[in-house]
């Protein structure tokens, strides 16, 4: 099946409506839209239309690419036909009782044009409501209805609300049982699930939150009242004048294999495991100067402060601003403004500043926590709450700029030879908390918890110094945001190069060359998808697949046995890269010694961050954790208390510190497969030649000697299923063959 989005949302009150969707090659690629008003047929001027004597329309498809034969010779074509039925759950069409029904009870939940009733069975419901959404409300986890009228499905679309973050579920089957297994996917609210895969009843579940459900429009092959004794088989002998045999050909040629799976209301988030910005919407950001004595900022450091966070192309005279750069690489997702607070002076030089504050080493967290007081004070202590957009008590993000130089200037390296203070880092205030505060109280004045931390000579690393410079690089800057919208770093933390020479390791799994590695290029399609930016083709059997380039499309595809919905689990992804928009700066030119790739080709990630209990720390280093979250709650989100364990992912790319359970067994969180099936070290990154391109193939038995601990089986103990080979690609396509084993 496939997700697609509705124009028009007005066809929910309707009884009934006939719709006709004929499908081509290029259609099986790309969302269709589906409006209330507008019947849909081949571009033939022969499609015939017709009305029955329940007031029901039906529109007859020739799939002949021949439309100008003669009637009788049109008579002899297949053609398809479609139904929708629409019905909306209010009192009278809801659960029967008030109170939540623990076993399952049936009730006509909708009638169609001519007046016949269509069974849906619920369990866990009740017509308790909502005033917009209904009166069939699902129990948390456990509420559910199902169809009991077996049709051959083409589509379902569902009006819902949710009581929180979770969603609703759907799964598809031709039997009770394979319903009540309740393994689908998430589905939005309002946007159709194109079914392709030839089932014939539905299931819809609550996740980890109540739902109420408005109305629910289903699409079937055929035409006539869908009665308790109708079945698939017959509705579709009535609408088609082909043999079965033909028309079970023609819905296999229909399906395309894959599912675009929308991940905007996963069950987990990445805003579910710690106080992160939110990464979709409008966020305003507060940025704060800090004042070092001796590198005070001036006026003109200050503009370039305010252009470099806010301002666009133009203003940097070199690539993207902070908030430009988000904008783009999130699709218009996320949209940033800033606001830069006045200068907060430590009135101390950078030995005196560094001595002050070494003990509790709260360099960034005094700054900042002086430098929101001195803004509540001059604008008041409900000023802060614009800085809250999710209304949790906490400033989405804070930014602190200090004026000294970094550690890369021999003064500023011998005082901070831990590079713990002068240099730039994203973290949390844990301590920042008043002892004193409530749930109200940071609501009404929230304080900062989230910040990144960085010296104003990060603006120059790309342009040349601060005395002289072509223009303002935000580079350092996009990769802090990274961190504080939930990405870890994924170069490896503890090779010699990262540590001084007291690292042992040499592995860098990602390839280096990405935004969250070594600060280049656009965000790779991984933290995307975490971010809630993409939603990835997923195939469940051989297709094809044809994907624009992913920097400005979003594009990607999802290779799993059994994904679990959210960025969470383990998978292949597949993105189409090319050296085109937020990637152009970095592939035609060197940042520092580095470069992007220059030519198009598919990136291919194996992805391992699946979720572990996290009891704690040992030395404050690694994540004390024996077990994994298991599949059903990650579905229903339930994470825990937050006291006795907590969601972490358990891989890092760095093998020191994973977690616990996963000690010494190799397993990476974001680890780039390249063609020529060799190791990234600390002195190379992706290139050219790591790219796949036309005519190259993946499988897993072939690329495990090199990547993979396993040579059949992933970490997880499952069998991938998949391989993929690149059919074509060009500088604006690439198409890809998906092969099921």
């Amino acid at each position: 099946m496939r997700i697609k989005n509705s124009k028009n949302k007005t066809y929910w009150l309707a009884l009934s409506a006939i719709i006709s969707l004929g499908l081509s090659s290029c259609d099986l690629l790309r969302p269709r839209d589906l409006t209330s008003e507008s019947t849909e047929t081949s571009t033939s001027e022969d499609s015939s239309t017709s009305t029955s004597s329940s007031g029901e329309t039906s529109t007859a498809v020739p799939t002949s690419e021949d439309t100008s034969t003669s009637s009788s010779s049109s008579e002899s074509q297949s053609e398809e036909v479609y139904t929708t039925l629409s019905f909306v759950l209010d009192e009278e069409n809801g659960p029967i009782d008030s109170d939540y029904v623990t076993e399952e009870q049936t009730n006509s939940s909708g009638k169609d044009a001519a007046g016949e009733s269509f069974p849906i069975v619920y369990s866990n419901a009740t017509t308790s409501h909502d005033a917009e959404y209904g009166y069939a409300q699902l129990k948390r986890s456990s509420g559910y209805l199902y169809s009991t009228v077996p049709l051959n499905l083409k589509s379902i679309t569902v009006n819902y609300k949710s009581g929180g973050t979770g969603g609703l579920y759907l799964t598809l089957g031709n039997s009770t049982e394979e319903l009540l297994s309740g393994d689908g996917p998430m589905i939005k609210s309002g946007e159709e699930v194109e079914i392709l895969d030839g089932q014939t009843l539905f299931h819809l579940e609550a996740g980890k939150n109540v739902i109420y459900i408005g109305s629910i429009q289903i699409t079937y092959e055929g035409k006539g009242t869908p009665s308790s004794s109708s079945s698939a088989s017959s509705s579709t002998s009535q609408s088609s004048s082909t043999s079965s045999s033909e028309s079970s050909s023609s819905s296999e040629d229909d399906d395309p294999g894959y599912a675009k799976h929308y991940i905007s209301d996963a069950s987990v988030k990445v805003g579910d495991l710690d106080y992160y910005c939110p990464s979709t919407g409008d966020i305003k950001v507060l940025v704060i100067p800090v004042d070092i004595k001796g590198y005070e900022f001036t006026s003109d450091e200050l503009e370039e402060l305010a252009a470099l966070t806010g301002g666009e192309v133009e203003d940097t005279s070199y690539w993207e601003s902070l908030g430009s750069f988000y904008r783009k690489s999130s699709y218009g997702k996320l949209n940033f403004s800033f606001e830069v607070a006045p200068v907060y002076k430590t009135n101390q030089t950078p030995q005196e500043f560094y001595d002050a504050h070494s003990e509790n080493q709260d360099w960034a967290e005094s700054c900042i926590r002086a430098g929101v007081q001195a803004y509540k004070a001059a604008n008041g202590n409900a000023s802060t709450k614009k800085f809250d957009s999710n209304s949790d008590g906490l400033i989405d993000a804070t930014i602190a700029i200090y004026s000294c130089p970094n550690d890369y200037d021999s003064e500023m390296s011998a005082i901070d030879s831990g590079n713990n203070c002068f240099w730039a880092y994203q973290f949390f205030d844990y301590d920042g908390v008043p002892e004193d505060a409530t749930e109200t109280s940071l609501r009404n004045s929230p304080i900062a918890y989230t910040y990144f931390w960085a010296s104003f000579d990060f603006f120059f690393e790309g342009v040349g110094s601060r005395s002289y410079h072509t223009g303002i690089d935000a580079h350092t800057l996009i990769h802090e945001m990274g961190h504080a919208l939930g990405a870890d770093d994924y170069y490896n933390t503890y090779t010699s190069r990262q540590t001084g020479g007291e690292g042992h390791e040499t592995y860098e799994p990602s390839g280096n060359y990405i935004m969250m590695a070594s600060n280049i290029l656009d965000h790779d399609i991984y933290s995307k998808m975490m971010y809630g930016w993409v939603d990835p083709y997923v195939p469940y059997d051989s297709c094809e697949i044809t994907l624009s380039p992913t920097e400005s499309s979003g594009d990607c595809i999802l290779l799993s046995p059994s994904w679990n919905g959210t960025a969470y689990d383990e998978y292949l992804m597949l993105e189409f890269y090319t050296p085109t928009g937020l990637n152009e700066l970095d592939s035609s030119n060197y940042y520092g010694s580095i470069k992007g790739p220059s030519t198009s080709g598919i990136r291919v990630w194996h992805v391992d961050s699946r979720l572990c209990k996290c009891t704690g720390y040992s030395n404050s280093e690694v994540a004390q954790a024996s077990s994994f979250y298991s599949e059903t709650e990650i579905k229903n989100g339930n994470l825990g208390n937050g006291y006795s364990y907590f969601p972490l992912v358990a891989a890092r790319n760095s093998a020191k510190y994973d977690a616990s359970l996963i000690q010494n067994k190799g397993y990476e969180l974001l680890q780039y497969i390249s063609p020529k099936k060799t190791k990234f070290t600390d002195t190379n990154g992706i290139g050219n030649n790591d790219l796949f391109t036309q005519g190259q193939t993946f499988s897993w038995a072939n690329y495990s000697s090199t990547y993979f601990n396993n040579s059949t089986k992933m970490n997880n103990g499952k069998t991938l299923g998949y391989s993929f080979t690149v059919k074509s690609i060009s500088s604006t396509s690439a198409t890809i063959q998906i092969t099921k084993a």
